[in-house]
């Protein structure tokens, strides 16, 4: 699945099916653009369908070039989520602004993410 915001490639989906024996389904969406107030809603309804229908969710980042609090909060509310329904939420990949987000308003990232 893939979404575009203004012409460009924003959230591409890559979903694995359960096997139907005790293997949970996942899903690994690709964020390629900042992560700030004007870009949060549409991975907000990504992140909120996807915990809908799988289990576990891997978040990779492309190319992050812009962090803000808000982008951070949604994560925070993901993880949340995930621990609330016994799932797992990963984030991975270029995650160097999500650090520092999160470093300037006082949170260690690997307390909050991937632990």
């Amino acid at each position: 699945m893939l979404f575009r915001l203004g012409g460009v490639m924003a959230i591409t989906i890559q979903d694995s099916k359960s096997s139907g024996q005790g293997r949970k389904s996942s899903s690994t969406i690709r964020h390629d653009l900042p992560l700030t107030a004007t870009e949060v809603t549409d991975l907000k309804r990504v992140l909120t369908e996807k915990f809908e229908s799988h289990n576990d969710l891997i978040l990779e980042f492309t190319g992050l070039t812009d962090c803000d609090t808000l982008g951070v909060q949604l994560l925070l509310c993901a993880n949340k989520t995930a621990k609330a329904r016994g799932s797992r939420f990963e984030v991975q990949g270029d995650v160097v602004e999500l650090q520092l987000a999160a470093e300037r308003i006082g949170l260690n990232f690997e307390e909050y993410f991937n632990h």
